[in-house]
C-alpha cells in the first residue's frame, strides 16, 4: 500500500464526515493537478479509483496561470488537455514523495493539524444580512413580594361597650428588671443600658365606668404594700408582663400585625415621671380611645417616675436616643409594618429627637410622627430634627398649649423655649403641622393632652386616616405667611 493510500486511511479515522474528507481531498489533488499534473492526476487516480474527469481538468485549467497553460505541458484544446504521455514520464521517487508529502500536509492543515492556511480556492464572501432591528431591553424588575397576611376587617373594641378588655402591649425597655409577685413592679427605674423585651397585658375597663381618655388606677384599698386586689371592671392595670427575647418579641409582634386590616404599628415613646406600668397603661388607653387598628410598642425608658428627679430624667431620655435609633432602623421592618405611627409625650421627643439627629438619612419611612407637649429644645428641633424627619416622615404633627405648666416650668429650668408652648411664641414651621391646644384642657398642668376628647378624636383622624388639618375640625391662622391649627372648641 502506498504512503497516500495510508494518510487517506488515518485522516479518514481522524475525522468523522467522510464525505467532507471526499470532497476537501478533490479539491487539493485539483490544486496538485494546477502545478504538477503527473502527479495530480496519478494522486487523484489513486483516492478516486479512476481516471481523472474531464470537468476537473477544465476547473483546474481555467483557473490556472496564463505561463501554465501556453507551457509544454498542455497540448491541444486548453478546454479539453491532453497530458502527453511521453514528455509527461514519472518523476522520479523523490518528487513523488515530495508531492505526496505537500498534499498531506495541506489535509492536514484543513483538518486543524497545521497553522498553514489551506491553498485552495477562497470560500464565497458570506451573504450581506441586513442589520436586525435594535431590541428594546426590558430592566430586569425585583421580585414581587407575597402581600402580608392581614385581617379581613379593622380590628373592633366594641368590646369596651359592654365590658373589660386585656390589651396586649409589646415592651421594649431599658429598665433594670425586679423580683416582684406584681407585674407593674417588675421593671425598676435604674438603667440597664441593654434593651430588653417583654409582653404585656393592660386590663382596660368598660365605657359604663370610665370615660374617655380615663386611666382609673386601683386605690390604695385594693393595692397597697401589703395586698394587691385590683378590680377588672373598674381598674386599668397590668394584668402580666412576661419576659421574652428578642426573637420571640418580633414574632408577637408579627402575629399581632397579622390581626390588623392595616398593619399599623404603633410606637408611643413616653414622657418624664412615668412609671413603667404607667407607660403601659397610658399606651393601652390610647390604642383604645382612638380604635386604634393596630399593635402597640412602648418604647420605655428609665424615668425615675418622681417629680424631683427632672434632670436625672432629662440625661437619661438623652442617653435612650441612641437605643431608640437602632431599635426604629431595624424592628419596624422584621416585622413587616406596612404603617408606622411614632407618638412621642412630654421629654419622650427629647427620645426621638436624639434618634432622628442619630440616624441621619438612615430614618426609616414614618407614616404620622406626632409630638403632643413637647419638652424639647425648639432650636434643636428646627436645625436637626425637621430637616430629617421631612423627607422620611408623610406627615409631622406637634400639639402645643400656652397653658402647659410643666412646659413652662422646664423653660425656666433649661433656659430656652420649647417646642410645646403655644402663645405668640408657637413654633410654626414649613413642613410641620403645628396645632394650638391652649382651647382644650388636659391635667391639672395643663401637660397630658391625651386625656381630652378633642384630642383624641383629632388624634383618631390623624392615625386611622391620615388626615390633614384642613379635613379635620380644627381651625386655619396664618402666621408670618405659614398656616397653624387650633381647636374649634372645647370638648371633654
Amino acid at each position: 500500500m502506498s504512503l497516500l493510500s495510508l494518510r487517506v486511511l488515518w485522516f479518514e479515522a481522524l475525522c468523522r464526515d467522510a464525505e467532507r474528507i471526499h470532497d476537501f481531498y478533490a479539491q487539493v489533488c485539483s490544486c496538485a493537478l494546477m502545478y504538477w499534473p503527473p502527479a495530480g492526476c496519478a494522486q487523484y487516480q489513486i483516492f478516486s479509483g479512476g481516471a481523472v474527469p474531464t470537468e476537473a481538468l477544465s476547473l483546474v485549467l481555467s483557473d490556472a496561470p496564463a505561463e501554465l497553460r501556453a507551457s509544454t505541458h498542455w497540448r491541444g484544446d486548453p478546454a479539453t488537455p491532453d497530458v502527453d504521455p511521453k514528455r509527461h514520464q514519472r518523476p522520479p521517487t523523490d518528487s513523488v514523495v515530495l508531492a505526496n508529502f505537500a498534499v498531506g500536509a495541506l489535509a492536514m492543515c484543513a483538518c486543524g493539524g497545521g497553522a498553514a492556511t489551506p491553498a485552495f480556492p477562497a470560500p464565497a464572501p458570506a451573504p450581506v444580512v441586513a442589520p436586525a432591528l435594535p431590541v428594546a431591553i426590558t430592566p430586569a424588575l425585583p421580585p414581587v413580594k407575597p402581600p402580608a397576611p392581614r385581617a379581613a376587617v379593622r380590628r373592633a373594641w366594641a368590646a369596651l361597650d359592654t365590658g373589660a378588655l386585656s390589651v396586649p402591649i409589646f415592651a421594649a425597655t431599658l429598665r433594670r428588671p425586679v423580683v416582684s409577685d406584681r407585674p407593674g413592679d417588675k421593671f425598676g427605674g435604674d438603667d440597664a443600658d441593654s434593651l430588653l423585651f417583654a409582653l404585656v397585658k393592660v386590663n382596660v375597663p368598660g365605657y359604663a365606668v370610665r370615660r374617655q381618655g380615663e386611666t382609673p388606677r386601683p386605690p390604695t384599698t385594693r393595692v397597697s404594700r401589703f395586698w394587691y386586689k385590683p378590680d377588672s371592671t373598674k381598674d386599668m392595670y397590668l394584668r402580666d408582663v412576661a419576659g421574652t427575647d428578642a426573637t420571640n418579641f418580633a414574632r408577637a409582634v408579627t402575629d399581632a400585625l397579622t390581626a390588623t386590616q392595616s398593619r399599623s404599628l404603633l410606637i408611643f415613646v413616653h414622657g418624664y415621671n412615668v412609671s413603667f406600668e404607667d407607660a403601659a397603661v397610658r399606651a393601652a388607653q390610647i390604642a383604645a380611645d382612638t380604635d386604634l387598628d393596630g399593635a402597640v410598642v412602648i418604647f420605655d425608658w428609665p424615668s425615675a417616675g418622681a417629680m424631683s428627679s427632672y434632670v436625672r430624667d432629662q440625661q437619661a431620655a438623652r442617653n435612650a436616643g441612641f437605643y431608640l435609633a437602632r431599635f426604629l432602623r431595624d424592628f419596624p421592618a422584621s416585622v413587616d409594618a406596612d404603617r408606622l405611627l411614632l407618638v412621642a409625650h412630654s421629654m419622650g421627643s427629647e427620645v426621638v429627637s436624639r434618634a432622628v439627629s442619630i440616624l441621619g438619612d438612615s430614618v426609616p419611612p414614618i407614616t404620622q410622627a406626632v409630638f403632643a407637649a413637647p419638652d424639647v429644645d425648639a432650636r434643636f428641633f428646627r436645625r436637626e430634627v425637621l430637616p430629617r424627619l421631612v423627607p422620611k416622615a408623610k406627615r409631622i404633627t406637634v400639639y402645643a398649649s400656652n397653658e402647659d405648666e410643666a412646659l413652662r416650668a422646664s423653660r425656666v429650668l433649661n433656659g430656652v423655649w420649647r417646642l410645646g408652648l403655644g402663645g405668640d411664641s408657637l413654633v410654626v414651621l414649613k413642613d410641620m403641622d403645628t396645632i394650638d391646644a391652649t382651647r382644650v384642657r388636659g391635667d391639672f398642668l395643663g401637660h397630658t393632652l391625651f386625656i381630652n376628647g378633642s384630642v383624641l378624636a383629632d388624634l383618631h383622624e390623624l392615625l386611622a386616616n391620615d388626615r390633614a388639618p384642613g379635613d379635620r375640625r380644627l381651625l386655619g391662622i396664618r402666621k408670618d405667611s405659614l398656616t397653624f391649627w387650633r381647636f374649634r372648641s372645647e370638648s371633654r
